[in-house]
């Protein structure tokens, strides 16, 4: 029989799989769309999980999946597969939209008004 902690512990990775799985899910799509509200307010109430953890989860997967899509649109390209290039690209985007939405004031090669670089276009 498994102790109080270990129970606990447990629930808690299970919970942080539930994140893991909707991020996937959300950042897979093919869409670019990156649901706020629903991933970084939502998620964490009804998984009763730290939103700073929860946050720094999305944030963590978000950065690690960008350079697989990338490279995965390029072989996509190469294949003339263009519906889905576009589908990895959309997916690119959506991971640079967490990373917008969680890190804001981050310095970044894109000018936004968040870091103090207003680009004319």
């Amino acid at each position: 029989m498994l102790d109080v902690e270990s129970e606990s512990e447990f629930e808690y990775k299970f919970e942080f799989e539930a994140v893991h799985t909707q991020v996937a899910e959300v950042l897979g799509s093919g869409t670019g769309e990156f649901d706020e509200a629903r991933l970084l307010e939502e998620l964490p109430a009804q998984l009763h999980l730290p939103e700073r953890r929860v946050k720094a989860a999305i944030a963590a997967q978000a950065g690690d999946r960008k350079r697989n899509v990338l490279v995965q649109a390029v072989s996509l390209l190469r294949q003339r597969k263009l519906d889905e290039v576009v589908k990895s690209l959309n997916n690119l985007l959506a991971c640079n939209k967490v990373r917008a939405w969680l890190c804001p004031f981050s310095s970044s090669a894109v000018p936004s008004p968040w870091n103090g670089h207003l680009g004319v276009m």
